[in-house]
């Protein structure tokens, strides 16, 4: 399946392709040297590879890996890259090729947006995650010891190749981290996704082809229809935020010891909560969590008084006060007079986190 969609602020358009085995198939031409970013560990499983085919094929190509996870994501290993990069010669007539997860698409996109001012870029996302969200929509970034993601830019790849066959090889844990962002999307924009998530769950955790692919050109089209309507988040994108006020700010404090699906989902329960959601909404979304193997007691570890100083650093919010996506039901979210944010009274806010440590984990359970 083929999507292409326009970015008025860049280029004409953006094609997103997703299909089993597109990597077995010609997607390059030979008229560009590629510079590919990828991770120590997806390397040498897809990157290493297409790096070898394509330089069978006669297509100036060279490998540059970064350490697996989140501390990648840092301005020492951008640093790093662009030097690498002009040490190998290249320039302004180089492709810049992101393979991996949410990191290595980050990361690779905010390099490619700012080296030389700005070369083309590709991304080809291996994990779930990666495929649903991270890759869409032009976000790139790296991460600041107060707060992730805080340095980046918004920077749209010529093209982004989805091959659903990879996730064999993502192990289940982090595959996981990708549900919750599809269960989000349903969350935010369309309660019947929701619905069909929880009668999918078991095909979904058994990677089922029809039904991932099914799930994977879902997701994406509810990110494109929110992200690309609202390029530079002024509005509406910050839809997308939900869940990831109070999940950012775990992962930040936890220094990324709980995954970014646990966080986000706690987080997805603690706003939940904080937009009053009826209670059978509350643990039917709890349910789902725990259906696909979340486990919600890190809730009880994070300090809340270091969720509410992380926070103050989270960029919806205005002087450093937060402000997060309320949702009226499952599948509509408050549009709050166009700013998809609002603040929240503090004392609620510590209420919600006390909630979020007493009683969260008790939610119901399948």
């Amino acid at each position: 399946m083929k999507i292409n969609y326009e970015i008025l602020s860049r280029r004409d358009k953006v094609q997103l392709t997703i299909e089993p085995e597109i990597l077995d198939s010609e997607i390059v031409d030979n008229s560009r040297p590629l510079a590919i970013i990828s991770d120590e560990n997806v390397a040498k499983l897809h990157a290493k590879p297409l790096c070898q085919k394509w330089k069978k094929g006669g297509i100036s190509c060279q490998l540059f890996t970064v350490p697996a996870g989140e501390n990648s994501k840092s301005s020492e290993t951008m640093t790093s890259l662009q030097l690498q990069l002009l040490q190998a010669g290249y320039g302004r007539d180089c492709v810049i090729i992101g393979i991996g997860g949410g990191v290595v698409t980050d990361l690779a996109g905010f390099v490619a947006s700012t080296y030389c001012r700005g070369v083309p870029l590709i991304l080809i996302p291996t994990t779930l995650l990666a495929m649903v969200d991270a890759a869409l929509g032009g976000k790139t970034g790296i991460n600041l010891p107060q707060s992730k993601n805080f340095v980046g830019t918004i920077y749209q790849p010529e093209s982004i190749w989805i091959d659903p066959n990879v996730l064999e090889t993502q192990p289940l844990d982090s595959f996981r981290d990708g549900l919750v962002e599809m269960i989000k999307h349903g969350l935010i924009w369309d309660a019947n996704i929701f619905s069909w998530i929880e009668q999918n769950v078991e095909r979904l955790l058994k990677k089922e082809p029809s039904t991932l692919k099914k799930g994977i050109i879902d997701s994406c089209k509810i990110k494109l229809s929110i992200a690309l309507r609202d390029t530079m988040e002024t509005g509406l994108r910050r839809l997308l935020n939900f869940g990831h006020t109070i999940g950012h700010a775990i992962e930040t404090v936890s220094n990324y010891e709980v995954s970014h699906g646990t966080a986000v989902a706690i987080g997805c329960l603690v706003e939940g909560h904080l937009s009053h959601l009826a209670q059978s909404d509350l643990d039917r979304i709890a349910k789902l969590f725990h259906r696909i193997g979340i486990s919600l007691e890190a809730a009880q570890k994070i300090p809340a008084e270091k969720i509410t100083q992380a926070m103050c650093y989270d960029k919806k919010g205005i002087h450093s006060v937060p402000r997060f996506v309320t949702l009226e039901a499952i599948g509509k979210a408050h549009s709050h007079k166009g700013d998809y944010c609002t603040f929240i009274n503090e004392n609620e806010i510590s209420k919600a986190l006390e909630w979020m440590h007493h009683d969260l984990h008790k939610l119901a359970r399948p």
